[in-house]
């Protein structure tokens, strides 16, 4: 890491993995491998939620999937009730949770369901349906992504604002 004129860590090899990260999802996108925007989204949303989890009560837990960040943010229980490591996050976050739990339940569906049948039987979805349905999550799931992205820069800005004031 290097610092700047004032005094912050830049990491910059991770700013290299984000770019690269952000092109393979536009040229997955673009030459119709949606799986694999969904694959590289589901590591940034993971990447994001768990740094934002490791600060404070949380520090140093690993989390390695989408479903692991989300079920130690909010892990579900029979009354629905929201944990009290909710309050790690704000309103705008904390509302974007069940968008966000629903399109990890709709990936695990699409990247184990491309030729899921039964003995005998052609595939649940036809492949025609299956591009369609994977390209709606890859986008939705980028929409994810710069939701998620833009909530950390505000955090990070705030953060900033109060140690120098």
């Amino acid at each position: 890491m290097v610092k700047n004129e004032i005094g912050d860590k830049k990491n910059y090899p991770k700013y290299d993995s984000y770019r690269l990260a952000f092109g393979m999802i536009d040229d997955a996108l673009k030459c119709g491998c949606p799986l694999q925007a969904i694959t590289i989204e589901e590591s940034i949303l993971t990447d994001r939620l768990s740094s934002t989890l490791n600060v404070g009560i949380l520090k140093g837990k690993p989390y390695k999937t989408l479903g692991s960040v989300l079920n130690a943010w909010r892990p579900k229980n029979k009354n629905k009730q929201p944990h009290s490591n909710a309050k790690l996050f704000d309103l705008e976050m904390n509302n974007l949770y069940e968008r966000l739990d629903k399109w990890r339940e709709a990936r695990n569906n699409l990247l184990h369901g491309l030729v899921k049948s039964f003995q005998g039987e052609g595939p649940e979805t036809p492949a025609g349906d299956f591009i369609k349905t994977a390209t709606q999550q890859a986008e939705e799931g980028l929409y994810l992504v710069k939701k998620v992205k833009n909530w950390v820069q505000k955090q990070v800005r705030n953060a900033k604002k109060a140690k120098v004031k």
